[in-house]
């Protein structure tokens, strides 16, 4: 079917002529319901989901992506870190002890100043009263109980595997809670 209108009447079959009229095809369902073809939306007016919805996907997937380095970073960041419990000091009152190694002495002793910094204590109370007293240079010792020999070592200094000689570092800024 066509969208033009024809003019003339219906006694007057021969006086049909097109008319210069052109039918809205919105209304041509109405008059020839078997023609309905349907319009494509307006896209001014509709709402397009496909425009926006990957959009938004991406990005959240960016960003939980982004957390998820985020916290892997944190997590090997903070394994890596971590101190070996062996390693750290054990605390016995205001010295913490390294056990099983000793270090240089200090040669700032003597008579003329340049003699190791080592004195004979008879038990660990001995050498830390030594320490204490000599507390301008001694901020770590060791200490063989087997032989008594305390010596006083240069602070930082690097330090090496021994059996029976234990280093004792001096606490500072320690509260006991009393």
């Amino acid at each position: 079917m066509s969208n033009t209108i024809y003019q003339g009447s219906a006694l007057n079959p021969t006086l049909f002529e097109p008319a210069n009229v052109q039918v809205n095809p919105r209304f041509v369902g109405a008059i020839y319901p078997d023609t309905i073809t349907p319009e494509p939306p307006d896209k001014a007016l509709s709402l397009n989901c496909e425009s926006y919805f990957p959009l938004g996907w991406v990005l959240l997937t960016i960003i939980l992506l982004f957390v998820i380095a985020l916290l892997l970073f944190l997590y090997f960041q903070q394994r890596q870190n971590l101190i070996n419990p062996s390693n750290c000091p054990q605390i016995k009152g205001n010295y913490g002890v390294l056990p099983g190694v000793t270090g240089n002495a200090v040669r700032n002793c003597g008579n003329q100043s340049n003699q190791p910094c080592s004195f004979q204590a008879d038990s660990l109370e001995d050498a830390i009263n030594i320490c204490d007293l000599r507390s301008d240079i001694c901020s770590d010792f060791s200490y063989d109980p087997g032989s008594g020999e305390m010596s006083i070592l240069a602070p930082n200094a690097p330090l090496t595997a021994a059996n029976r000689i234990d280093v004792y570092i001096r606490q500072t800024g320690l509260s006991t809670g009393n």
